[in-house]
């Protein structure tokens, strides 16, 4: 499926709905698009501002990049390798 066909339908999708999350795992289940995609479509949707904002947890452990991803590291967390972001859609 094609990048501008997925966001016109996220933006769609969510149009009536503010304050509502949106995380990649959500997108790939609901629109039907491979992890991978969900990455391009995270990123689309945060470069286009407003209404789509990264929103990480509060009190998360680790802090979020600037982008508003949480990242974890096995050499630099003790963990294994994760990688997180949820959007908000604004009012």
């Amino acid at each position: 499926m094609e990048l501008d066909v997925v966001l016109r339908r996220v933006r769609a999708e969510f149009a009536e709905m503010p304050g509502l999350r949106l995380t990649p795992a959500q997108a790939s289940r609901l629109l039907g698009i491979e992890r991978n995609a969900c990455q391009a479509v995270i990123e689309a949707l945060i470069e286009s501002g407003a209404p789509w904002q990264a929103d990480p947890p509060d009190g998360f452990p680790v802090a979020p990049d600037a982008a508003g991803y949480i990242r974890l590291f096995p050499h630099v967390h003790g963990t294994d390798g994760f990688t997180a972001i949820r959007l908000r859609r604004l009012p």
